[in-house]
């Protein structure tokens, strides 16, 4: 590559970057060892087919990555935490139709726990 071309791929590299990226490496379980990963396989596939590099080649370099196992979606902070408990206020539950409700009742059980909350309360 070119001073010019490594200048592009570089500035390739960061926008794809900046539009998120949530994988490790399936190597060394972390974000960088994916980053590094991603960005040889990218630079080399650039080289072998002499095509000028783009966002898209990294998009394209990610799916196959992804494909073969080599990079893993790293987990995110909102999946360690609890879900926050189903509630249900008595407005909601009222402009809810009943057979819909029925369905719900026995089909879901953080929907049940929560009508049968309002039912002990006395509120339906």
């Amino acid at each position: 590559m070119t001073e010019l071309q490594e200048s592009q791929f570089e500035k390739d590299f960061e926008t794809f970057l900046d539009k998120g990226f949530a994988f490790i490496s399936k190597n060394d379980g972390t974000i960088s060892g994916a980053i590094d990963v991603l960005r040889e396989r990218t630079f080399q596939k650039i080289q072998a087919s002499g095509n000028p590099s783009s966002v898209s080649a990294f998009e394209i370099s990610q799916n196959e990555l992804v494909k073969a196992g080599a990079l893993i979606p790293a987990r995110t902070e909102a999946e360690h935490e609890a879900p926050a408990p189903f509630t249900l206020t008595v407005e909601e539950y009222r402009s809810i139709p009943t057979r819909v409700i029925a369905q719900k009742y026995r089909n879901q059980p953080e929907f049940k726990a929560a009508v049968d909350a309002l039912i002990a309360a006395g509120k339906i």
